[in-house]
């Protein structure tokens, strides 16, 4: 059984979102592709070698408004797109949903953020577990989203749901599909 962990230390940084008005506590960095190493070619980030298809798990828009209708507003930051349950999401959109807390193998239980939009590098300290749409996602430990960064979709320890256990996580890259 995994124990609670502790919630993201205040950074001093925070981001105007421009539809909500108030400091956030964290930032949203515009992500350049030429300032990171993974802004390499998607062929060098998924190289062509022969195995068996991984099994791919991401978060549906279903499971998403379940979250929303089943988690205290009060504990998630929204930054990014507002996310609309009447029309579809922009193709280049990607959706995550990151926490501080991990309880008895689930995530969520505590302070989470959730990001709609297009590619960026999120700036995350503390995360300990996320889940995703479909698209490319990696977690890293640096705080730019260039150092020791691990892709989503090859978690190495699944939590309920299409949680990733992700402890160590300072930044988030997400890519569009």
């Amino acid at each position: 059984m995994r124990q609670k962990s502790q919630p993201a230390e205040k950074t001093g940084r925070s981001q105007t979102d421009d539809d909500h008005g108030p400091p956030m506590g964290l930032f949203l960095q515009a992500f350049s592709c030429s300032s990171s190493p993974l802004s390499r070619s998607r062929s060098s980030l998924h190289p062509a070698t022969a195995s068996p298809a991984p099994v791919t798990k991401h978060m549906t828009l279903h499971d998403v408004y379940h979250w929303l209708d089943t988690t205290d507003q009060a504990n998630i930051t929204f930054i990014g797109k507002h996310l609309d349950r009447n029309a579809p999401p922009a193709p280049d959109d990607v959706l995550v949903i990151y926490c501080s807390e991990v309880i008895d193998n689930t995530c969520g239980s505590g302070p989470c953020t959730m990001y709609d939009g297009p590619p960026v590098c999120l700036y995350a300290p503390g995360t300990n577990c996320l889940a995703a749409g479909i698209g490319d996602v990696y977690f890293c430990s640096g705080n730019d989203c260039d150092v020791a960064c691990n892709e989503y979709q090859a978690c190495g320890e699944w939590l309920n749901g299409a949680y990733c256990y992700t402890p160590g996580t300072n930044s988030i890259f997400v890519l569009a599909s």
